[in-house]
Formats: C-alpha cells, structure tokens, sequence
C-alpha cells in the first residue's frame, strides 16, 4: 500500500506530507481498500467525519485493472 501512494503522488502531482500517509489511516479505520479475483486493485481513504459528513480522498487504482471489485476495509498484515 505504501508502493501505491508514492505511485498516487507521482501521478498526481500531489505533494506527500513526509509522514506515513498509510499507516495512520489504516490503524483508523479511513483507508478501504477493493479487490478483484482476490488481488487489490484500488484504495481510497475518507476523513474523520465532521457535521456528519466524510470527505474522501487519497483514491488510486493500479493501471490496467478493470473489473467488479468489492470493497474491503484496509487492515495490517
């Protein structure tokens, strides 16, 4: 996961805040992760909700992956 966040910033232009942008959303529960024929495919991370609502963000699926994926939630191996 954290291979694919150097690939989201590359890719985007967004720029990483040098902390572990993996990790910490894992541990709280923010990052989902999708999966197709048991491989992951793609992520995205939600923010803590506020006024009840979540924003969601930090989204990237591996090139070339197509298909019907469900989603899981993210967890340490």
């Amino acid at each position: 996961m954290r291979g694919w966040a150097e690939q989201f910033f590359a890719e985007t232009g967004a720029t990483s805040s040098g902390n572990d942008e993996i990790g910490t959303r894992i541990n709280a529960g923010l990052l989902v992760v999708w999966e197709v024929d048991d491989a992951l495919v793609s992520m995205a991370a939600t923010t803590v909700a506020q006024g009840g609502l979540r924003r969601v963000h930090f989204v990237y699926t591996l090139t070339g992956t197509a298909g019907e994926a469900s989603p899981a939630p993210a967890s340490h191996h």
